[in-house]
């Protein structure tokens, strides 16, 4: 790992709370970057680390549900497969994950970037506030549900429902729709989107198995006219 201070931690026998007590004190002693043994599927590692920015963790193993959730700045590699609610509400950082991730991968996060090199599951990239997930593989049903501004590629396919009910952001996919959600419309994307789908896709030896799609908000439920507000007052 590069010239920075790499330590080492065997996670063999310990609970969740001692592991991510040892990983703090570790960064904080000094250490640019820690190997994790042993992670042994554990849920909720490296949540919450905030003032580690710059700083990596490589889980040398799969991980548990919630992963690297509401992080900050946090470097997170995984050499298995991971968990649902991977990066969840992360707010910059990276993870990388070169197996496949549960449901709700990259559920609401803020910024940053998430890759998963496998397939993700179902509503992966929901409620999306900024950053980019990649998926290298396939995602489930209802992926990028009220999406924001997060940017969602999936370069397999995606399951029903992709992007239902999203407000803005946008959604690439390089494979097969199901179906599309309610008000989104797809088209293709211009040179712009396709350079940078190219340079995001590129250093994780990933792209698309077919033609890229674009999927975008139609913007037909961003606002109810006062008629039909009257009459959801009257019905409730």
């Amino acid at each position: 790992m590069d010239a920075v201070a790499t330590a080492t931690l065997d996670g063999h026998g310990l609970t969740t709370r001692e592991l991510n007590e040892r990983l703090r004190e570790l960064l904080e002693g000094g250490a640019g970057a820690v190997d994790v043994s042993h992670p042994g599927s554990r849920h909720s590692l490296a949540v919450g680390f905030l003032d580690h920015a710059g700083a990596r963790i490589r889980f040398l193993g799969d991980v548990g549900y919630f992963c690297g959730g509401l992080s900050d700045g946090l470097d997170i590699a995984v050499t298995g497969n991971a968990g649902w609610s991977l990066g969840a509400d992360m707010m910059s950082g990276s993870i990388v994950v070169d197996g496949s991730s549960g449901s709700s991968t990259g559920a609401s996060m803020r910024g940053g970037l998430v890759v998963v090199k496998g397939d993700a599951g179902a509503r992966s990239g929901i409620a999306g506030k900024g950053g980019t997930l990649l998926i290298g593989g396939s995602t489930g049903y209802m992926s990028g549900f009220m999406n924001q501004r997060t940017r969602v590629v999936v370069c397999g396919d995606a399951g029903p429902g992709f992007g239902d009910s999203m407000y803005e952001g946008e959604l690439f996919c390089g494979g097969e729709i199901a179906s599309l959600g309610s008000d989104t419309l797809v088209e293709e994307p211009v040179g712009e989107e396709l350079a940078w789908l190219d340079e995001l896709c590129a250093p994780h030896g990933l792209g698309p198995t077919r033609t890229w799609q674009k999927v975008r908000s139609a913007g037909k439920l961003w606002r109810y006219d006062k008629r039909e507000f009257a009459i959801w007052r009257e019905a409730l």
